[in-house]
């Protein structure tokens, strides 16, 4: 590859792109530091959360506090001595107590898998549900 020479013209204005695109570029850099940062944070925010949902994960069979628990936080209508108002926070089930939601299969990325897995869906919705004593006696190992 043959080397390219610049002007004196090209230059002087790449030099002067360079100034004023260089408040940018340390910004950019300021910002991926605190974002990798706030990353470290979270992943051991994270960390502490598994720990601690640990019980609560093998009690539901893998579903997690944020997925079942509602907080509901109460105005009470009184007053403190400085005239805040008392709320009292309150832990509810989103489903009723015995009830644990059926898991949902995450969906393909792109649309025209998504279409497809709608698709099948639909077509296992429209298939009979109806289960007769002649459908019984046609499963293999029912009638050996």
């Amino acid at each position: 590859m043959e080397a390219k020479k610049f002007t004196k013209f090209e230059i002087a204005a790449m030099k002067r792109t360079a100034a004023n695109v260089d408040r940018f570029i340390s910004q950019k850099e300021r910002l991926n530091a605190k974002k990798a940062a706030i990353e470290a944070e979270l992943a051991s925010v994270q960390q502490q959360i598994d720990l601690a949902d640990a019980p609560t994960i093998a009690i539901t069979g893998g579903y997690g506090t944020e997925a079942i628990i509602r907080k509901e936080v109460i105005d009470t209508g009184k007053k403190d001595a400085k005239g805040n108002p008392v709320k009292t926070i309150k832990y509810v089930l989103k489903y009723p107590e015995t009830v644990i939601p059926v898991p949902v299969e995450e969906l393909p990325a792109n649309g025209a898998e998504c279409e497809a897995a709608r698709a099948a869906e639909a077509c296992e919705a429209e298939a009979p549900a109806t289960f007769t004593e002649e459908d019984a006696t046609n499963i293999p190992f029912m009638g050996e």
